[in-house]
This record gives C-alpha cells, sequence and structure tokens, in this order.
C-alpha cells in the first residue's frame, strides 16, 4: 500500500462506511476519553485499522467547525494508522471542541493515538 502520510486521500479501504460497520464497533468497545475527544476501538477481522467520525451537529452545531474537525483528525490518522493494525476506530467530539483552535485540535487527537499505542502495545 502506499504511503498514506504524504498523500491528500483517505481511501475507502480505511474508512468505516455502513451504519453495520458503526454499529458493530459500539457493541464491543474499549473507550479513550480525552478533554474534547473520544475515540472508541473494536477488533476487527482485517489486517489494517478503519476510521470513522461521529462528530456530531449537537456537539460542533456549524458545518464549517464539524468539517475543519474531520479534515484534521483524518489528517492526523494517515500520520498514525500503520500503529493501529486490526481495529476500528470511532472518533466522537465533546461539547466545546467546535471553539478549539486547529492546534490544539490536532494536540488533542496526537495526544489519544499516544494513548491508543499505547494501550496496542500491552494488548
Amino acid at each position: 500500500m502506499r504511503d498514506l502520510a504524504s498523500s491528500a486521500q483517505f481511501p475507502r479501504n480505511l474508512r468505516l462506511r455502513s451504519n453495520k460497520d458503526f454499529q458493530r464497533v459500539w457493541q464491543r468497545p474499549r473507550k479513550f476519553n480525552g478533554r474534547y475527544f473520544m475515540l472508541i476501538i473494536s477488533p476487527n477481522h482485517l489486517t489494517r485499522p478503519r476510521l470513522g467520525l461521529g462528530i456530531s451537529k449537537k456537539k460542533v452545531p456549524t458545518a464549517v467547525a464539524r468539517n475543519r474537525i474531520k479534515r484534521i483528525i483524518r489528517e492526523s490518522f494517515r500520520k498514525q494508522w500503520q500503529h493501529f493494525e486490526g481495529i476500528d476506530i470511532v472518533v466522537t467530539a465533546k461539547i466545546g471542541a467546535a471553539a478549539l483552535e486547529s492546534k490544539t485540535i490536532r494536540e488533542q487527537i496526537e495526544e489519544l493515538w499516544q494513548i491508543l499505542t499505547s494501550y496496542l502495545a500491552k494488548s
């Protein structure tokens, strides 16, 4: 597979796309909480991770803010996905995430990726 860290694309095979995929994650979740975001993970039957984004209108009211948050999370995931073999990840936003600057969003997400990496190393 090509290097996604340098690619602007987010390929379909690294996305959670169907409602069924999201429901599977919620059936056996392991949650990692940050101040403004939460990661929900579940094992999958694949050799690669998949990312789903659950950035709701209730938590992030404006479309501009939701899209900015999603773009930053996808960009960060492209740089980290090699460390997350065989899991599905859903990222959700908490109240207050919309007011964050882009730099702070990146820092918050990077922190959660580090927590997830150390958890997976222990498993």
